[in-house]
């Protein structure tokens, strides 16, 4: 393996892993612009809009100095794709000192960023991470400023018990900037409910946005919260309030500017909001995390929601991830305490987090005690141990908590390929789920006409796989399941359909699931659940429906913010970078009551231990405005 002479080698570098024509495309651009043929040049411009495209906010180039590219996985089918080197580190700084128009420190706009620690960067995404930076931590920094805090609402049933729930309430209601995290059934919507009902008693015309990253999202937020509404110790008058409260995607409360990539709402045009509420702040990229903190006033309070440990955004960055790496979870200052201790009657450990300088912003509270899943038995012990998985060994625990079985956890080795389609026939004809105590088929929603009931039994079991493509992949098992069980016709009565593009006229979004329902009539209508009216339902013709799919099973990368009564999650029969602790530990915790696992054991020992890794410069960007 050799650095390409030629730009033309680059061009032609045979991997399914490597370049794509877009990354190959700005290339061209890029050495256009600089009127050079420099291969090493070519390879730079590729190499920063590949790592866009991987999910990186810049290209660490520390990692590739004299590496091949790209890396090749235990796949098989990529032993034969073909590698190069990359330039080692005098090779690629004598490139870009050449092309100073070109490559620039952020000071002038050059369409290549390098900073001071060999992060190279589209301008952009340099640009964002710059603004976002500074937008969360002049916020972070009136935290400490601020000395208003009120009595938190009493919601721990044993009081002197530290309570983080308590904490995160107190700290949401002093703080203009705040971070809750925690996983599933935590009790995230239970402090939202409680924070939004102390600030409607403290001022009723305040004007609160609630939003979240997917129209499905935003859906079960306001669901969510007017379920936990009913246990609130309040006036009707407030319960109305926050009942009444409209939850919708980002790019809606911001106002999307049909065919261009901008918003309504902008830094001209800001947001007119006391309080900016963010719901599953994990899956929000760089780009739009900046867009939406860009449109919000300097006085509006932010609270974002949301599980460090799930899945990133699939697109570029990991904005939640790098926030709470650099303020540390539940760690807070002297004052804090003193303040949180004079209003509450719990208490708030010395020990605290980590202790770092910059820390005691008292930004980030970390929910400790899951309300759904005991940490000592099934689900609850088997996400807890995903997430200490690192080694060879600590990984073992998982497979031993996976072989136990308990009434929780099922685990089975991948069929082989030549009996999988059987196999998937017989699981969706022998599941069982039980709505209103009574356990039924789960194909038993065919027979109603119901649409409630028929979306309620559904609702209650998925496939869920880590691929889209391939034999153990969701296009392939919704493609079983679907001819096995419906008629070969165009949306036939009761398949399942869910949305993939967003249409602002119908209100359908990105991940909305409906049903199919043929009228008496004869007529077929696509029923959806209807998420201003909760319990009712809207339907639409097939031929409105914007692009979508059938959604007997989806990918673990769309049922972030679903939670599903069973599961069964298939992983695929080799090893892939996508297969990560945070892909396994956001499958399993989507399951309240059983989570199957078909799968090989090396495959779910590779996985989990191999964490995301996001190159990015967000925490460095943080701590330099510290030191400043």
């Amino acid at each position: 393996m050799i650095i390409p002479d030629s730009i033309q080698k680059i061009k032609n570098l045979n991997n399914p892993e490597a370049f794509s024509n877009i990354d190959l495309f700005f290339a061209d651009f890029i050495i256009k612009m600089a009127k050079s043929k420099n291969p090493i040049l070519f390879l730079t411009a590729a190499m920063a809009s590949y790592s866009v495209r991987k999910g990186h906010i810049c290209t660490n180039l520390y990692n590739y100095f004299e590496q091949p590219f790209p890396e090749i996985y235990s796949n098989p089918d990529l032993n034969n794709s073909e590698q190069i080197c990359l330039p080692d580190s005098d090779q690629w700084q004598e490139c870009i000192n050449s092309y100073p128009a070109i490559i620039g420190n952020g000071k002038i706009k050059t369409p290549l960023v390098l900073d001071d620690n060999n992060r190279l960067y589209l301008y952009k995404y340099w640009k964002y991470e710059q603004k976002l930076a500074t937008m969360i931590f002049d916020k972070a920094r009136k935290n400490v400023q601020n000395k208003n805090a009120s009595k938190v609402i009493e919601i721990s049933k044993k009081p002197g018990k530290v309570d983080y729930q308590q904490i995160a309430i107190f700290a949401a209601l002093k703080n203009y900037f705040t971070v809750i995290t925690g996983g599933p059934g935590t009790g995230k919507t239970t402090i939202v409910t409680s924070i939004l009902a102390k600030y409607f008693s403290q001022n009723p015309s305040i004007k609160i946005g609630l939003c979240a990253p997917t129209g499905k999202a935003a859906a079960r937020l306001k669901e969510s919260i007017r379920e936990e509404v009913k246990n609130l110790k309040c006036s009707d008058e407030i319960k109305n309030k926050i009942s009444n409260l409209d939850s919708s995607t980002i790019h809606r409360l911001l106002g999307v500017k049909y065919n261009t990539p901008f918003f309504r709402h902008n830094e001209e045009n800001k947001l007119a909001l006391d309080l900016l509420i963010l719901d599953e702040a994990s899956m929000v990229s760089l780009d739009l995390m900046c867009k939406l903190l860009q449109a919000i006033k300097i006085q509006t309070k932010v609270i974002l929601l949301g599980d460090k440990d799930q899945l990133s955004s699939v697109e570029a960055g990991a904005v939640l991830g790098d926030i709470c790496d650099t303020f540390s979870p539940n760690y807070f200052s002297k004052n804090f305490i003193k303040e949180f201790e004079n209003s509450s009657s719990t208490k708030i450990p010395k020990t605290g987090g980590i202790s770092r300088k910059h820390a005691p912003l008292n930004c980030i509270v970390e929910l400790q005690k899951s309300y759904r899943f005991d940490d000592q038995k099934g689900i609850g012990n088997l996400k807890k141990t995903i997430l200490l998985a690192e080694t060879s060994q600590s990984s073992n625990n998982v497979l031993s908590i996976l072989n136990k079985k308990s009434e929780e956890i099922s685990f089975s080795t991948l069929p082989e390929r030549t009996s999988f389609e059987q196999k998937i026939i017989d699981k969706i004809l022998n599941i069982n789920i039980n709505i209103d105590k009574k356990d039924m088929p789960f194909i038993s929603y065919l027979q109603t006409n119901d649409i409630k009931r028929k979306y309620l039994i559904f609702s209650s079991f998925r496939i869920l796989c880590s691929h889209r493509k391939g034999i153990f992949g969701v296009e392939n098992v919704n493609r079983i399941i679907t001819e096995y069980l419906l008629q070969h016709e165009p949306f036939p009565d009761g398949l399942p359909v869910m949305v993939l593009e967003n249409d602002k006229l119908l209100k359908l979004y990105n991940g909305d699931i409906g049903i199919v329902q043929r009228e008496e009539n004869g007529q077929k209508r696509v029923y959806f659940p209807n998420t201003e009216k909760p319990g009712l339902f809207r339907s639409f013709s097939p031929a409105q429906l914007p692009k979508n799919e059938a959604v007997f099973a989806m990918t673990i990368h769309k049922s972030q913010g679903s939670g599903f009564q069973k599961t069964l999650i298939i992983l695929p029969d080799r090893d892939s970078q996508i297969l990560t602790k945070e892909l396994i530990y956001t499958g399993v915790t989507r399951s309240q009551k059983l989570c199957e696992i078909w799968a090989k054991e090396s495959i779910i020992k590779n996985s989990v231990q191999r964490k995301i890794k996001r190159d990015s410069g967000l925490n460095a960007a943080f701590l330099k405005l510290t030191i400043n």
